[in-house]
C-alpha cells in the first residue's frame, strides 16, 4: 500500500516467538539481540520483572511477558532483546527471533480474546502474513505497565525514571 505522498506504508518489525506464538514488535525501537543471556535474579519481583541484566548501560531491567514461574525460564534457550522506548532501555526474554516481518499497520486485526498467550492490553492487534498469525506488541504500553507496576531507579542519579 501506499500512502497519500506515494510513500510505502509498510513498517519492518522483529518477528519473535514467545512460547508457541509469533509476535512482532517495531524494529525501530530494538537496540540488540543476545543470545543465551545471563541473568541476575531480583528479590520480590513483580509478575513481568524476572531480573536484571548487567552490560555497559548498566541494569537493565528484563521482562517475561509469558509470566512464566522463573523455574520454568530456560535461559539457554532464549534471547534478549533489548529494546528502548521512551527513553527506557530493558530488556524483553523471548523464546526465539524469528525474521523480520513488514506489514501496513492498516493491516491490524483486532485480537481474538484469549488468542495470544500474554496480557492482551500488551498486544495492540493481529496480522495475518502467508497464513501466519503476528500479534504485534505494543511496548509503549509495556513500559507504561513496567513503570506503573516497578519503581526504576536511574543508575547514575537515583532519581526515579518517569514516563513523559
Amino acid at each position: 500500500m501506499r500512502d497519500s505522498v506515494g510513500q510505502n506504508s509498510y513498517h519492518k518489525h522483529a518477528a519473535i516467538r514467545l512460547g508457541d506464538r509469533k509476535f512482532a514488535c517495531d524494529l525501530m525501537l530494538v537496540q540488540e539481540v543476545i543470545p543465551e543471556p545471563r541473568l541476575d535474579p531480583c528479590l520480590d519481583c513483580s509478575q513481568l520483572l524476572v531480573g536484571m541484566f548487567e552490560d555497559t548501560r548498566g541494569s537493565l531491567p528484563v521482562l517475561d511477558l509469558m509470566n512464566r514461574p522463573p523455574d520454568e525460564c530456560q535461559l539457554c534457550d532464549m534471547a534478549l532483546v533489548v529494546v528502548e522506548v521512551a527513553g527506557q532501555v530493558l530488556g524483553i526474554l523471548v523464546d526465539q527471533v524469528l525474521d523480520i516481518v513488514e506489514f501496513d499497520p492498516a493491516d491490524l486485526l483486532p485480537i481474538p480474546g484469549g488468542a495470544c498467550g500474554v496480557d492482551e492490553h500488551h498486544v495492540s492487534g493481529v496480522v495475518v502474513i502467508t497464513d501466519t498469525d503476528y500479534y504485534l506488541l505494543d511496548l509503549h504500553r509495556i513500559v507504561d505497565t513496567y513503570l506503573g507496576s516497578e519503581s526504576v531507579t536511574g543508575a547514575e542519579t537515583g532519581e526515579e525514571i518517569s514516563e513523559k
